[in-house]
């Protein structure tokens, strides 16, 4: 069996999940000696430069962020468009790696296609190959009114012809049966693992609070960050040694002038870290809290089960089938649910104790290897069915 991946997600995220996801896909299928080929000539991306043995074309830089790089000031932009016009005119990196994996699938040289984003340009050369995507939330679709309509993003043409679905929860897979109305036997449920590199150098974190909960990652709208954010600073009246530790992006303006009306502008902080900055947070945290609306799976919840943390989730979508009785719980909406949750975590040791046991037994569950066979025999079947 040879697999072929595109080159999509790639060449639009230098990190992310969707294509830290491919690469541990990649990686489990070196492992297992499962032939591969990633179609892609340029990229960014982070988690490709460390890997070893890929069997694809070179892949070069591409541009500004590799220009005298590590190298930041004042007119760089300026000096590299002028560098630019000096190179020969040549089509864009978008377009070569679009190329390039035309011209793979018209030559036929593989036996599965599994696309890493949701750009059709395939379907008119796959010539009777099957295909596979994988779906990680309907996010777009459940809060149309939050993102740009001209975005790519899954459309029923592509779900409707794929030989095979991946959903990465039980709650997704239910989101495309309600969504599209596809079948539920053409849709197989792998869920992913924890990636966090313990390997990479844990600076100091200045100025880290003795006692705080941790939040990791994007604040924005169905996140619940400001609810959140509410509900708390009522709640760290009654505990003044205790503040909210965040990780990501900076605050936004908006987020600060949020913070300042609650009161909150010393109590709480804000970090941009690496994993194993990461994992230090998680392990000295009081606990881990994850108040979003809606998410596909949730990996923050493996990270915090990996490092001993104990963990808060909102009860919705996929949180409550990934953090399982690991978790302790509170309505996503509800003032007292979440007022009641955050008193007892904060003044229940034992309660964290346990959470933290029983995260260890969660975390069994999941693992890269157990995605790798489940995807693996996927392919299988749809190859098979492709022949019959």
């Amino acid at each position: 069996m040879k697999v072929l991946i595109d080159h999509q997600i790639f060449q639009n995220q230098k990190f992310g999940g969707i294509s830290r996801y491919f690469f541990e896909l990649m990686e489990g299928f070196r492992k297992s000696n499962v032939d591969f080929d990633l179609s892609l000539l340029y990229s960014n991306n982070e988690y490709i430069k460390g890997f070893e043995n890929i069997q694809s074309e070179s892949i070069h830089s591409a541009g500004y962020n590799d220009f005298l790089f590590g190298k930041e000031f004042r007119g760089k932009a300026f000096l590299y468009n002028q560098y630019k016009k000096t190179q020969p005119k040549v089509p864009s990196f978008r377009q070569q790696n679009l190329d390039h994996t035309i011209s793979k699938l018209k030559k036929g040289d593989f036996d599965i296609f599994h696309t890493t984003y949701y750009d059709d340009y395939f379907l008119d050369h796959l010539n009777g190959k099957p295909f596979v995507i994988t779906v990680y939330d309907l996010i777009h679709q459940i809060y149309p009114e939050y993102f740009p309509l001209n975005i790519v993003d899954k459309n029923y043409n592509i779900l409707d012809k794929a030989s095979k679905i991946i959903a990465i929860s039980e709650s997704t897979k239910n989101d495309l049966i309600d969504f599209y109305g596809l079948p539920a036997e053409k849709i197989d449920v792998t869920y992913l693992a924890s990636s966090l590199d313990a390997g990479s150098e844990a600076n100091n974190i200045s100025n880290l609070p003795e006692k705080y909960i941790l939040f990791v990652g994007n604040r924005t709208i169905y996140k619940n960050f400001y609810f959140f954010a509410e509900v708390l600073s009522r709640v760290l009246d009654n505990h003044p040694d205790i503040e909210l530790v965040c990780t990501g992006s900076k605050f936004s303006k908006e987020e600060e002038f949020f913070i300042k009306k609650l009161g909150l502008q010393n109590r709480i902080k804000n970090y941009f870290v690496n994993d194993a900055e990461l994992i230090m947070l998680y392990q000295k945290a009081l606990f881990f809290a994850f108040p979003s609306m809606y998410e596909g799976f949730g990996i923050p919840i493996l990270e915090a089960y990996e490092n001993d943390c104990p963990v808060l989730l909102a009860r919705n979508s996929s949180l409550e089938e990934i953090g399982g009785d690991a978790a302790h719980y509170f309505s996503s909406k509800s003032i007292k649910s979440l007022e009641k949750s955050l008193e007892q975590l904060i003044s229940n040791q034992h309660l964290r104790t346990t959470l933290i046991e029983k995260g260890k037994l969660r975390l069994q569950d999941f693992s890269w290897k157990k995605t790798t066979e489940q995807t693996i025999k996927i392919y299988k079947e749809a190859i098979n069915a492709a022949q019959r």
